[in-house]
């Protein structure tokens, strides 16, 4: 992820992209690995770069090293795995709808947040039920604007009492649930603004780790972020 922060807290109400030629307005967006693998569910993956489709003729592409395995919008450990007190994993979403509470979500219906980065940062900080939640910063994605916000679940949180014992956060188009497991659950959300203002696409890189996971494997995970590009051919 080619991240310059941008100083500040962010206060716009939406962000832009550009055009599938130029990314946003003004910036450069990276040319993909063409030695890009395609991802494939539940295959460990050596080292090196691979490619996940996340819509029809928009996908993104990512570096590996050693001991991860795939998993349906990502990858995670091959020997620690996703769970606590110490994983970490990541994934590639394209939000649809946002839940109001991410504890007791059958209360109410998910709602559309508005197809901006801005917009869903915006819904995902208003909603009940978590611990701790950063203020949305505005940042840059291989050349694309994007908004990033930290979400974590308490430790108390008995997330087997949650509605169908799930603590859940987004739908997304066009079918699937982000939820989650596990109490004291870290998520870094990076939301990205793709396409142009009358085809607008958001693209979400959720990083996930807790407070045991350690500084190196935080670091790994960083850098898989740090390696993101989004190739879109639409």
């Amino acid at each position: 992820m080619r991240s310059s922060l941008v100083v500040g807290i962010l206060v716009v109400a939406a962000l832009t992209a550009g055009c599938t030629s130029g990314g946003s307005q003004g910036a450069e967006v990276s040319q993909p690995s063409p030695s890009a693998r395609p991802l494939a569910e539940g295959s460990e993956l050596d080292p090196g770069t691979y490619s996940l489709v996340v819509q029809p003729g928009l996908s993104v592409t990512f570096e590996v090293d050693d001991d991860w395995t795939a998993s349906a919008s990502g990858a995670l450990p091959t020997e620690e795995g996703a769970e606590p007190p110490s994983g970490k994993a990541f994934g590639f979403w394209i939000v649809d709808k946002v839940y109001d509470d991410v504890c007791q979500w059958q209360s109410a219906p998910p709602k559309d947040p508005g197809q901006s980065a801005a917009a869903i940062a915006r819904a995902l900080a208003e909603q009940s039920g978590r611990e701790s939640v950063t203020e949305p910063v505005a940042l840059e994605v291989d050349g694309y604007p994007a908004v990033q916000i930290d979400l974590v679940l308490s430790q108390q949180m008995d997330v087997a009492a949650c509605d169908q014992g799930q603590a859940r956060s987004w739908t997304q188009d066009p079918v699937g649930v982000r939820y989650h497991q596990w109490a004291g659950q870290n998520d870094r959300v990076t939301l990205v603004d793709v396409g142009p203002p009358e085809d607008p696409t958001v693209v979400a890189i959720d990083a996930l780790w807790y407070a045991e996971t350690s500084p190196a494997a935080r670091v790994e995970l960083d850098a898989v972020m740090d390696s993101v590009q989004i190739v879109d051919d639409r």
